[in-house]
């Protein structure tokens, strides 16, 4: 009869145990995100943000862990998504405005810029995409159509795999 005294006090400490481990995991949930702070960024991350955009200060950033990029919301209202070695994915400048060439020539090849001369929307384009698993570019013209240009800066169609990162 000694054993059943100490056997109850036992379950109920492993069902306590138990409940509190499910119900912890319950509240977590997938973690697809992580906030950052502008101490935790990678410096490749940094010296993206200073090159391109010296003025503007980290209003939120954010890791991604599906992506493997850090989402970055500026001060001056641009979103960009960088990876930790400093590879851009992703430059929108804020609603109703334009990325100014002088960042574009930096992060688009010549034959991008000149193309995008050529058609008169160089000083529209609201969005840049990189796409580095297939090398693509997508180039968001404001009040217009996406243009896509492949690795080497040709333009191209819109590829059918162009979500993968």
């Amino acid at each position: 009869m000694k054993s059943r005294s100490y056997l109850l006090p036992l379950l109920g400490i492993l069902f306590c145990a138990m409940f509190n481990t499910h119900s912890t995991m319950a509240q977590i949930g997938p973690v697809v995100s992580v906030s950052e702070n502008q101490q935790s960024l990678p410096d490749a991350v940094l010296s993206f943000l200073g090159t391109h955009f010296p003025t503007a200060t980290i209003a939120k950033a954010e890791f991604e862990i599906q992506d493997n990029c850090y989402e970055i919301n500026l001060s001056n209202g641009y979103e960009v998504e960088v990876r930790p070695d400093g590879q851009w994915l992703k430059v929108d400048a804020p609603n109703s405005a334009v990325i100014p060439e002088s960042i574009l020539s930096k992060l688009l090849s010549s034959k991008i810029i000149d193309h995008l001369k050529k058609k008169n929307v160089l000083g529209n384009v609201e969005e840049i995409s990189y796409y580095p698993i297939n090398g693509y570019y997508e180039v968001d013209i404001y009040n217009g159509k996406d243009l896509w240009f492949d690795a080497n800066g040709h333009p191209t169609r819109e590829p059918r795999d162009n979500k993968a990162r």
